[in-house]
């Protein structure tokens, strides 16, 4: 087989996590896999081109990739969320006729973004991908071949956990709690700070940040709470991931971020990290309370299961190392992999 991958870019997270793990273990089984990232990145501007150049040269580019696809005859085209952020849907019309299997890989509501587009290309489908249920109920009013495909972590990147080496052994003068993820989502901490700066006046902590841009941290406004900036890169991410004390997921309760499919939840726990999230959508199938982690809605609650894992090393131990089972067991690129390949292979 030959496949097709039309991916937003190298470093846009859905093509880092939901499409790229998967090439080698496809390969291995004989596949041939092609690449085909945006440029500029799909939801990026070159500055120096400007906003209008810099959508004509992503079109450009796809139509590139489109005579590719026609001369190259390829098995099967995987298409990652959509081909342009805009409403229009005439490439994937475009690339549906040069393939004989069409698949759509989604994993958040593009469908509340451009409502009159996402039938369209989701009724073209053969197969979707859907990182969560909530996704997949809303693909399956277009399609009658959904496949849940969690957001999943390639285990390879993290190092074993064990008790003896959990990262709530690791002695450290102040604890840090961590966050890690997208300039835009930095927003959901906000509302969290005056009850973090109360709870740091008691217990000393630092909120660590890891993500592109600096100026979105400091808006947060925190006056007394130590705020760290560590720039994202993908080489350091996971072991950045790995120095936090305690991993942070908040959200809204919105119907944008029900959504979601928890991916940087699904990375504290794969480092063998204590979580803490919002109980909204995926995180609370991920998380049971207590167990391997703490659901939180009120800044009350959060406040509260901060303050327990911030004081109780053994906690951290127990909660981390169940994290990281739960990750092998049911969030792991091994274990979903045999869903990809039969979407692939149309089986």
């Amino acid at each position: 087989m030959k496949v097709l991958f039309l991916t937003s870019g190298a470093d846009t997270p859905a093509t880092r996590y939901r499409i790229l793990p998967y090439l080698p273990r496809l390969q291995s089984r004989g596949i041939t896999c092609h690449v085909a990232n945006s440029f500029p990145s799909k939801y990026e501007t070159l500055p120096a081109i400007g906003f209008r150049a810099s959508q004509r040269l992503k079109r450009w580019t796809r139509s590139w990739h489109l005579l590719q696809a026609k001369l190259r005859h390829y098995d099967a085209i995987v298409i990652e969320r959509e081909i342009f952020d805009d409403p229009s849907w005439d490439y994937e019309a475009a690339f549906r006729k040069v393939t004989g299997r069409f698949i759509l890989d989604i994993d958040d509501a593009i469908f509340l973004r451009y409502p009159e587009k996402f039938p369209q290309i989701a009724g073209m489908s053969d197969c979707i991908l859907a990182g969560n249920r909530w996704l997949a109920e809303e693909c399956e009013k277009h399609s009658q071949n959904v496949r849940l495909l969690p957001t999943c972590i390639d285990l390879s990147d993290y190092p074993k956990i064990s008790a003896e080496t959990a990262p709530s052994r690791r002695s450290a003068d102040v604890p840090v709690v961590g966050w890690i993820g997208t300039p835009s989502n930095i927003a959901y901490i906000k509302p969290l700070i005056p009850a973090f700066e109360e709870l740091c006046r008691r217990i000393p902590f630092r909120l660590r940040i890891v993500t592109a841009s600096r100026d979105c941290v400091d808006q947060l406004g925190a006056e007394s709470l130590p705020v760290e900036f560590i720039s994202w890169n993908a080489s350091t991410a996971v072991a950045e991931i790995g120095r936090f004390t305690v991993g942070i997921m908040p959200l809204e309760d919105g119907i944008w971020e029900r959504h979601k499919c928890g991916f940087k939840l699904l990375q504290y726990m794969a480092a063998g990290l204590p979580a803490i999230a919002s109980p909204v959508g995926v995180n609370q199938e991920i998380l049971s309370h207590g167990e391997n982690g703490f659901l939180a809605a009120t800044p009350e609650e959060w406040t509260a299961a901060l303050e327990q894992l911030l004081t109780d090393n053994d906690l951290r131990t127990r909660l981390g190392l169940a994290a990281r089972e739960t990750v092998e067991q049911r969030y792991s690129v091994d274990v979903h992999f045999p869903t990809f390949l039969a979407a692939i292979e149309g089986k």
